[in-house]
């Protein structure tokens, strides 16, 4: 069998497998969502990724469903969550857009605003007890040499000062491999 074929049969096996599990996933939506449009996300990622299929397929609808859940979407270009593949198990790794709308569901969080800095910009960060973040993006420079850091703030309600948390480049690094 080609592995075209192969890779086929496989995504339609799992697409089956979701048909089936249909009804749950639309009741873990809730109203005002499609499942169907969740499903087809679903498969086109696994035609996209196909070492997908090397996980258990019951492991690929079981993250189709929590992502149903959080009510977050699977497609890419949105960035709020993702179908990874860990050994022979398919988990759903929800992306830093997927925690804002999850903070922002909380109705506690007022604003998350995330920003990556880069060698030529100024750059301030002191932790403690009188913490300090400033930030001024180079806009002279065409290159602003290489990522530094990033750092998100957060806003909630009823907490005057905004919190902020800032992540060198190397734990960037490792969370990303």
């Amino acid at each position: 069998m080609s592995q075209d074929r192969a890779v086929t049969k496989a995504v339609n096996h799992v697409g089956n497998l979701l048909e089936k599990s249909q009804a749950q996933i639309a009741a873990a939506l809730g109203r005002g969502l499609s499942p169907a449009r969740l499903m087809r996300v679903a498969i086109t990622e696994l035609r996209l990724n196909t070492d997908l299929l090397k996980c258990h397929p019951l492991s690929i609808v079981g993250a189709v469903i929590q992502c149903a859940q959080l009510r977050l979407d699977l497609a890419k270009p949105l960035g709020q969550a993702y179908l990874v593949r860990y050994k022979h198990e398919c988990q759903l790794q929800i992306g830093y857009r997927g925690l804002i709308t999850l903070a922002h569901r909380a109705k506690t969080v007022q604003d998350v605003f995330a920003q990556v800095v880069h060698e030529k910009d100024h750059f301030k960060y002191v932790d403690g007890l009188q913490p300090i973040l400033e930030h001024v993006p180079d806009m002279k420079s065409d290159d602003p040499g290489p990522l530094v850091a990033a750092y998100v703030i957060i806003r909630m309600d009823g907490v005057e000062a905004p919190h902020f948390e800032v992540m060198p480049r190397r734990e960037i690094l490792k969370i990303r491999a």
